[in-house]
Formats: structure tokens, sequence, C-alpha cells
């Protein structure tokens, strides 16, 4: 069932008009989605220069927790082991903040923005944590609606290898799910928070724009299967405007 959660309310309609409906917007909005450790910030750093080269437009990565705004906030939220909700909520602060401040300038002038996760990881992680799907769709249904979402789908313990023998960094507790579960390694906490944050994924396979990528492939094919899906799915050229709409949602967990 699709859930448009905008409720006809002037004061709705206002908020709606004020964040989604901008009319000079030029630009394009790309969502980059994925489990931790499938490759999202290497594919970004790719993607972001193979725009600026081919095309010669202004591009920014939003990203997840980048806001200064509600860093400090964030960062006190992990410490005090927050809830599902107000964890949800502080990261679409951040979100919004972004886009607001410096993604719509960008969009105007004509230039790309590509969210480095944006609220399907917000609602994947949500639900796995034990949150309510309709509830998080209709908190976050006032962001706008990126024209394409790419999904990075690769089996979590392919991504746990990845992680201990490219990325020296430790899996953190909330990577690891360890708010939620409780196995006897972090390991163990990872593979399994990954593998149910995997499905609720899957789930959006028909939602508007949202693709599937195998990211089990070596960095430059995934490179360029980023490159074609873009190229026969939005045609990205410079100048080219789109109209901004709301977030749309179509989650099937049967």
């Amino acid at each position: 069932m699709m859930i448009k959660s905008i409720n006809e309310t002037p004061e709705n309609q206002l908020n709606n008009k004020y964040l989604i409906n901008r009319p000079n917007i030029f630009g394009r909005l790309i969502a980059v989605e994925g489990n931790d450790g499938v490759g999202k910030t290497t594919q970004i750093e790719h993607l972001s220069k193979s725009i600026k080269e081919r095309l010669g437009v202004e591009v920014f990565v939003l990203k997840f927790n980048a806001s200064q705004i509600t860093h400090e906030a964030i960062s006190k939220g992990k410490a005090s082991n927050y809830g599902v909700y107000t964890n949800t909520l502080i990261h679409a602060a951040s979100l919004t903040d972004q886009i607001e401040r410096i993604a719509y300038p960008i969009l105007e002038r004509g230039g790309v923005v590509i969210a480095d996760r944006y609220i399907y990881s917000l609602i994947a992680r949500g639900v796995v944590r034990g949150a309510n799907i309709k509830i998080l769709t209709e908190m976050l249904s006032f962001l706008p609606q990126p024209e394409l979402i790419l999904y990075f789908d690769l089996d979590p313990s392919k991504a746990l290898e990845r992680r201990q023998n490219r990325d020296a960094r430790e899996i953190t507790y909330w990577e690891a799910g360890c708010d939620c579960f409780s196995y006897r390694s972090i390991e163990e906490n990872f593979l399994e928070f990954q593998s149910q944050v995997r499905k609720q994924f899957l789930n959006f396979k028909n939602s508007p724009g949202f693709h599937i990528l195998n990211a089990d492939q070596s960095i430059q094919d995934l490179h360029y299967c980023v490159l074609n899906k873009i190229n026969n799915s939005i045609k990205l050229q410079h100048g080219q405007g789109y109209r901004m709409q709301e977030v749309k949602v179509k989650y099937d967990n049967k």
C-alpha cells in the first residue's frame, strides 16, 4: 500500500509548500542507501568526481549526521542510549538542516545533491529497533523525494569481511545494534542487526525511484553500474529542472 501521510490541513499545506514545492529547482537529488560496510562512501566519492568532471556542475554530499546544529545532540543521545523515535527525529533534523541551508541553494543553481543515506536508513533501522513503520513514515514525509534511490545490496557476512580486511576502524556499538541485540560478540551482533536491516531495506523495492544494485563486485564495476543506472533513469543533464515532491514510501513486508 502506498503511504501518503501529509494531512490536508492548511498548516501542513503551508509547511509542505515551504519544504517541497520549490519552483526554481534545476538540480538533482540522488540518495545512496545500504548497510554498513557495503561501500557507499567510496562509491559516492567516485560518483561525485564523475559528475563534476563530466557535467561541470556543483555537487554536495549530504551526510547522515553532519549538521553542526544536531551533532552534539546526536553524540549525547548515543552516549545515553536514546530511544528509537528520538534517534529518528534528531537524524531527521540533521537532514532537514542540511537540505534547507545547503542543498536547496545548490539545487536551485542546477547542481547535484547526493545523500549519503536518507530516510530509508532511518526507517529500516528504526523498524528493526521496534518502531512502527507508519509512524516513522509520517514523521519523515515532509522531506523531499529523491529522483533516484540507489540501494547497494550485500550479504552482511561479506560486509563484515570487508570491514575486517579493509577498514581499520572498529565496529561500533550502533553499527552492531547492541542497543537491541545482545549476542556473545560484537561480530555476531553486527551480523544479526545488519541482516534484519537488510530485510527492511528490501521491503522498499517497489518505492518510486528505488533501485537495488549488487554491491558484491569490484569498486570500478559497481561505479559503472551506478553511472548506467543514473543515465538510464534520470538522464542527468545540466539545466534540466524537476518538481520536488513529498517522499512516497511503498513498504511491502510480505
